[in-house]
């Protein structure tokens, strides 16, 4: 019977085969959510207006900044995006 997944192991899985918005789906912890959100190329913009939503006020900081400091020219627009 199938009751409950390990939310780790599957984003675990998912960052592996490139699935990254799927394992920010999964992911809980900040240090995960951060190597996974830089790769912006592969996750749609409309996800992570969502996905930011959703992150607590510090996380959403920390996230936005890891962004900005990995690629300010294809990020740059994400982030206003998100911050307004």
């Amino acid at each position: 019977r199938y009751l409950q997944h390990d939310r780790q192991h599957i984003a675990q899985l998912c960052e592996k085969s490139g699935l990254y918005q799927r394992a920010l789906e999964h992911y809980t912890e900040i240090n995960d959510i951060t190597r996974i959100i830089v790769n912006t190329h592969a996750i749609s913009a409309d996800f992570l207006a969502d996905y930011f939503g959703r992150l607590t006020g510090e996380h959403c900081i920390t996230c936005l900044n890891v962004l900005l400091q990995h690629n300010l020219r294809d990020n740059l627009q994400i982030v206003v995006q998100v911050a307004s």
